[in-house]
């Protein structure tokens, strides 16, 4: 028999993992990358290094903004107050990231930057890199006290629509009715050099809020059939006259269940996350990249992985997904998870068994750059590792039970009897590991190299007699991706 206090260990260490995991995927989801970047052929930070940015105020260039009928209070222009703040804002965020570089969102330039009349028809002609009139060129190096750059903030574009989805999730006694309030915001800087008088960089940045609102409802063609246990806590609404007249159609859910629809997201926060994008993505210092990207970047890699090894010396395929962060530039952090892509069998006391094996952890590797395009990942996955045994015969028989009878379920109350076709075994485990990967740091990479597992010898007797080879070799497909 399996120890049940180990049983339980292995089920915390299973909960504690997998709430790593939704950590650390809650803190990825910040990128740096802009969605569109124009930058000269000829731009490079060197051009910089002289020189400071002045900004622009916030120009209201969206053109034709998209709203429902009835909700054009949704995107009114921000106050002349909050044109005027926000460079500021940008300034501090700059500033934070980037020192190599001083942007300058007040002051006596930027106050001088603001009375211009035309500004927002200039900076059209900036956004289209068109020269621009000697007239307007006097104005703006009459008010920029000799900074030779010149930042043009602009609110591009906005709109804001509802959305609708009717879903009927597979074998479930209830609809699925989904609405969504979603706002979509574009920005961008432009950057202007005085000296040549030309448009040098264009950044562009699309921020994307939505809001959510699900309402569950009994499906009409369910009857008197027995809702599954397992579904039996999860909350349905009441539905009115109009739940079922046409419920596929978002015209009619928007007239007939308005209310249901949730309000539109606030541009803030989503506005103002945007401007890190910006700082960190203008030109940088060759010989300052390496300390701007350790202390502001980390690299977020998911990675696939197919290994094969042996148990009781017949071949078993298994499949590994990784997802880690880079940590203090060299080491990376994550969590792993295993599972068998087949299932030996086995005879043993005359019955046929069925073996499987699944493994969950955390993963830590050091992460050594032995060239632009290729690494050495040296590290360890720490964690639980189970296996199941399963009694062929008697798990068909009772398949073959519940076809015959498929509304048949016990409730657990009143149940005296447990499956026993199954059988569980398990342990900690410790998986280190040795992986070449290639490609380059950012983007997809493919990667090879052997691992090894120390596990605590099995309990059960038919892994005791079928041992599970502890050395395998594993190929990797991995995504980088760029965030802070």
């Amino acid at each position: 028999m399996i120890d049940v206090n180990v049983n339980k260990q292995i089920h915390c260490s299973l909960r504690f993992f997998l709430a790593v995991a939704v950590t650390l995927f809650l803190t990825s989801c910040v990128s740096a990358n802009l969605a569109e970047v124009d930058s000269a052929s000829d731009f490079d930070w060197n051009s910089l290094k002289r020189d400071q940015i002045l900004m622009t105020p916030l120009l209201d260039l969206r053109g034709d903004v998209k709203f429902p009928e009835g909700r054009e209070d949704t995107v009114t222009p921000f106050s002349k107050e909050q044109n005027l703040a926000y460079p500021e804002k940008f300034k501090q965020v700059f500033f934070k990231r980037r020192k190599d570089i001083r942007v300058f969102g007040a002051g006596g330039a930027f106050e001088k930057i603001s009375t211009i009349e035309n500004l927002d028809a200039i900076a059209e002609r900036v956004l289209k890199k068109e020269p621009l009139e000697p007239s307007d060129v006097k104005r703006i190096r009459d008010s920029n006290q000799d900074i030779r750059f010149l930042f043009f903030f602009v609110f591009a574009g906005e709109s804001v629509r509802y959305g609708y989805q009717y879903n009927m999730p597979l074998k479930k006694h209830y609809v699925e009715k989904v609405y969504t309030a979603s706002r979509v915001m574009t920005i961008k800087l432009a950057l202007w050099d005085a000296k040549e008088e030309r448009t040098v960089w264009i950044g562009e940045k699309v921020a994307s809020p939505s809001n959510m609102n699900i309402i569950r409802l009994k499906r009409p063609d369910w009857g008197f059939k027995k809702i599954p246990k397992k579904d039996r806590d999860i909350p349905l609404s009441m539905p009115d006259a109009f739940d079922f007249v046409n419920p596929t159609s978002f015209d009619y859910e928007l007239a007939q269940h308005k209310t249901r629809f949730p309000e539109f997201p606030a541009r803030e926060t989503s506005f103002s996350s945007t401007f890190d994008n910006f700082a960190l993505s203008l030109p940088l210092n060759p010989s300052e990249a390496n300390l701007i990207e350790y202390e502001n970047f980390t690299n977020h890699r998911l990675e696939l992985g197919l290994s094969g090894s042996e148990l009781g010396k017949v071949p078993v395929a298994r499949f590994h997904l990784n997802f880690s962060s880079m940590i203090y530039n060299f080491y990376r952090l994550g969590f792993d998870f295993y599972t068998d892509l087949n299932s030996p069998r086995f005879l043993y006391n005359k019955k046929y068994y069925d073996i499987s094996s699944f493994g969950i952890g955390m993963s830590t590797d050091l992460q050594w750059e032995l060239s632009d395009q290729t690494r050495l990942l040296t590290g360890a996955t720490f964690g639980a590792l189970g296996y199941r045994i399963r009694d062929v015969e008697a798990a068909r028989q009772a398949q073959s039970n519940a076809n015959q009878d498929p509304d048949a379920e016990e409730d657990e109350e009143t149940s005296t009897t447990k499956p026993t076709y199954d059988e569980s075994d398990g342990s900690f485990f410790v998986r280190p590991r040795i992986h070449v990967l290639r490609g380059p740091k950012h983007g997809v990479q493919w990667g090879f190299g052997p691992y090894y597992i120390y596990a605590q010898e099995p309990k059960h007797a038919l892994l005791q007699k079928r041992t599970p080879v502890k050395w395998g070799f594993e190929l990797t497909l991995s995504v980088t991706s760029r965030g802070f």
